[in-house]
């Protein structure tokens, strides 16, 4: 056996790869390079065949792959362990873990314990004399069940396959020499496994004290230390001021480095804070980019197509579910006329729930996928075993419609194969938890399907990216192995890089150091800290000419951030440059939004030849939002049943109630109660907290209204009065006036409720707003036309109070002449097609039914881009 030892960057790989490329020269296949993960095997095989050498991928695995031979029990699968251990904790109930069972990340720090000592040589029996605490026996137990229902499932942990590859591994054949290489240390069985190889071993370890037992393991090899001289790459130091615009630094730097992608590595400590903004942000510059992490199965697309299905049917198929499921791409429907249609009749059927009722509501459309779901329903209802459930669930990827990506456009084909690959993890995941659970353990589907979404949660998933011209993005342990000329590291954070390792919750030092002295090899709090110190030492040693290190100043709420305690002696601090990705062509010259073809012209004077207050307003609003609203006559998405109370709905309530407690003269507050109690049962509107607190409000509201000592009536009152009268030639209005008093002698007073509070209301006075409302001068035209005098017009607002306010005099003369110049404008530039995207209120944006069709967020974005034009 041969030790090739030293420092983080002293030629050991270099070494091995020089070995290993000497036997593909020789076309020899009598050896195997043995790495600690798949994609680092992934990685090396990549190295050698770009270097011309044609060979087998086996030549190149993992130590776990290469011990299989020698095992009869295959490690279980990701999920399992947990699954297995979930089952155990229920079935025993262990009163020491009552008080944390429940808590996050409990049956992680579990399964982690148990993987942990297995690894270390020990098993339950074995640790049985030598482990104490108040969780001892507990976790002695709970250790002892797992390793008897894995067994009886055909797997094992990675100390039984070791101690069972090490006495079998002596009827090694066919090959001559392993090298091993990555590996950070050994464990104590790893280490038999090797002496026991009758096969020529060569392994690298680098220097470091986390290793040292392992060494000493290995003190009788014959030791070669490398005295290569770690490169000494041009560091350079970069703060920004938060972290989205430390990862825009890093991808305008990348771009700025005028390299080739592939000679380019990002290392990251904390996958779960920077993975997702390195993504969006080499998204944004153009950046190509494998990232070297892989996100739970129930985290795919098409995975959360399956589970919102499989979710409804365990739950009776409600509509909503079916929804979301129908309106997914994976659906064969999502996105299309048909699904946004069958997406609105199931919507408007809601709260119902059950196939017959979607099928009902969704008429013709759907049928194929109908079809499929009505068959998978039928045994729904009943007890199976867990081995029949997941043979019935298997059969739930024929709900995706699939099809066949086009030539030409290797998106599709990624998005195909990434599809493909999720389906499989999919039905393998519903498989492993019927084995987890006992094949012939008799439940229901719900309580089936409740263990599988655990499963896939717990299911990591990584879709093969073989693409060579990409920016490498990894952990910092995952970087061990590669050099490249440039490299980033990112968070440079105290917390974050070096991360702080805590206590272990279950056995902390004072239990692991009674351990060690038993002879039992665990690491220890200051170990883990070690491995921190190691990974810096390795993740700065991984660029052969430039490193960037960086860091955001301040964190998402704003606090001051503390720099990482390794930067001192590092070069100060340079600033990051703000920047935007240059476009990707010229900008097109805006074109006016209007209407120019004659026909269209000529429909729209056809058509709008009579206008409502409203309508004209919503045009003075946005002449967008009129052309969506009442040109293409475009239709709401309907609300869902928690949704259906909206402000527009209560509004409408409180307007007819007003108008039968005008006529009949009865207590508002029964006139309310039964309008109230139809509208619900009418609309399907979902009974709850909100549903009450809103009708306690309108109520409130509407008894202050009866009770206001200003609602002085005239000698007549009339309320929903309509009226048409031509403003001005070709132009006619009509509309419907909430209340109109007759003083007597001609004269009127009129009243606009609005359910709306004293704010909105005092809108409509402002100085800035008054060009955009003409409901009240057009009222006062209207009366006019007929021959009668108005005295005042008032708004009336009934919302968190009463509150009066409007015109008389000169101002109602006033805005009476104002509403109709700006009514015979907006008509013309109506009939004139304008259709631009010009918001007189943006807060009002957010509320609008079309600011996703036309991109309000991105209308006053005119700035200078790093391609030079605005």
């Amino acid at each position: 056996m041969i030790l090739l030892s030293g420092p983080p960057g002293s030629g050991k790989t270099s070494r091995v790869l020089s070995l290993v490329r000497g036997h593909l020269e020789r076309r020899e296949s009598h050896f195997r390079l043995l790495v600690p993960t798949a994609t680092l095997a992934e990685h090396f095989r990549n190295v050698l065949a770009r270097e011309g050498f044609a060979f087998r991928p086996g030549l190149v695995l993992t130590l776990s792959k290469f011990i299989e031979p020698f095992t009869r029990s295959a490690p279980p699968p990701p999920a399992l362990l947990e699954l297995v251990l979930e089952r155990v904790l229920e079935r025993q109930r262990h009163t020491e873990f009552a008080g944390v069972s429940g808590t996050v990340g409990f049956l992680e720090s579990l399964a982690s314990a148990i993987d942990e000592f297995s690894t270390a040589g020990t098993d339950a029996a074995s640790l049985a004399g030598v482990l104490s605490g108040p969780y001892a026996s507990a976790f002695l137990a709970v250790f002892r069940s797992v390793e008897e229902e894995l067994a009886t499932r055909g797997y094992a942990l990675r100390g039984p396959r070791l101690r069972e590859a090490a006495e079998a591994v002596g009827g090694l054949s066919g090959i001559g020499h392993l090298y091993l290489d990555g590996f950070v240390s050994f464990a104590a069985l790893e280490i038999e496994f090797l002496k026991r190889c009758p096969a020529q071993v060569t392994l690298t370890l680098p220097e470091w004290d986390g290793n040292q037992q392992a060494r000493a393991a290995l003190a009788a090899a014959e030791t070669v230390r490398m005295r290569g001289a770690a490169p000494a790459p041009a560091e350079t130091v970069v703060a920004a001021p938060n972290l989205e615009l430390e990862v825009d630094e890093v991808a305008r730097r990348v771009l700025a480095a005028g390299r080739p992608f592939h000679e380019i590595g990002v290392i990251v400590r904390q996958p779960r804070v920077y993975v997702p903004a390195l993504r969006a942000a080499f998204e944004r510059f153009g950046i190509p980019a494998r990232f070297y992490f892989s996100d739970p199965l129930a985290a795919n697309g098409t995975v959360q197509y399956l589970s919102t299905l499989c979710e409804a049917a365990a739950t009776g198929w409600p509509l909503d579910s079916l929804a979301v499921a129908f309106s997914h791409p994976a659906s064969g429907i999502g996105g299309t006329p048909e699904g946004d249609w069958l997406n609105v009749r199931l919507r408007e059927a809601m709260p119902a729930q059950g196939l017959s009722a979607a099928r009902k509501a969704a008429e013709s459309k759907g049928t194929v996928l109908f079809r499929f779901l009505e068959q998978f329903d039928k045994p729904l209802g009943s007890m199976r075993v867990a081995a029949e459930w997941a043979e019935h669930l298997a059969k739930m990827p024929g709900a995706v419609s699939m099809g066949q990506p086009q030539d030409g456009r290797p998106h599709e084909v990624e998005l195909w194969r990434s599809r493909a690959l999720a389906l499989r993890g999919f039905v393998e995941a519903v498989r492993e938890t019927a084995l987890a659970l006992g094949a012939e353990t008799l439940l229901p589907f719900p309580d089936f399907w409740r263990q599988v979404r655990r499963t896939l949660e717990l299911t990591p998933l990584r879709t093969p990216d073989r693409r060579r011209a990409v920016v490498h993005v990894m952990d910092a342990w995952e970087a061990r192995q590669w050099r490249l000329p440039l490299v980033f590291v990112c968070g440079m954070l105290e917390g974050q890089f070096p991360a702080y390792p805590a206590q272990d919750p279950l056995f902390p030092d004072a239990v692991r150091l009674k351990l060690r002295k038993a002879g039992v090899p665990v690491k220890t709090l200051a170990e883990r800290q070690q491995e921190e110190e190691f990974l810096w030492t390795m993740a700065r040693t991984r660029a052969d000419e430039a490193l960037v290190l960086s860091y955001p100043k301040f964190n998402a709420r704003g606090e001051e951030t503390l720099a990482s305690f390794w930067l001192a002696g590092a070069p100060e601090a340079q600033e990051a440059v703000a920047a935007r990705p240059a476009a990707g062509r010229a900008r097109a010259a805006a074109a006016r939004a209007v209407l120019y073809d004659e026909t269209l012209l000529q429909r729209m004077g056809e058509k709008f030849v009579s206008f409502s207050p409203s309508a004209i307003e919503t045009f003075l609003t946005c002449p967008y939002q009129f052309f969506a609203r009442h040109t293409l006559r475009l239709r709401e998405l309907p609300a869902r049943p928690e949704e259906r109370l909206d402000r527009l709905s209560q509004g409408n309530l409180v307007h007819d109630v007003l108008s039968e407690w005008h006529r009949s003269g009865r207590a508002i507050k029964n006139i309310f109660e039964e309008r109230f109690a139809d509208y619900c049962r009418e609309a399907n509107v979902k009974q709850g907290f909100a549903t009450e607190v809103a009708r306690l409000e309108m109520l409130r509201n509407l008894e202050a209204f009866e009770c206001d000592p200003r609602l002085l009536g005239g000698v007549k009152i009339e309320t929903e009065q309509k009226f048409e009268f031509e403003l001005a030639e070709g132009i006619r209005i009509r509309g419907r006036i909430d209340r109109i008093d007759h003083l007597g002698g001609g004269r009127v007073r009129l009243c606009d409720y609005k359910y709306s509070s004293m704010l909105n209301v005092k809108k409509r006075f402002s100085e800035e707003n008054l060009d955009r409302y003409v409901q009240g001068g057009l009222y006062v035209l209207a009366l006019a036309a007929q021959g009668q005098a108005v005295e005042r017009f008032d708004y009336c607002g009934l919302r968190g109070g009463v509150n009066w306010k409007g015109y008389e005099g000169e101002a109602l003369t006033a805005h009476m002449q104002q509403a109709k110049e700006l009514t015979v404008e907006a008509v013309s530039r109506v009939r004139a097609g304008a259709i631009g995207l010009e918001p007189a209120d943006r807060d009002a944006c957010r509320t609008c039914d079309y600011a996703d069709a036309c991109r309000v967020k991105s209308l006053p974005a005119r700035v200078r881009g790093a391609g030079g034009g605005e």
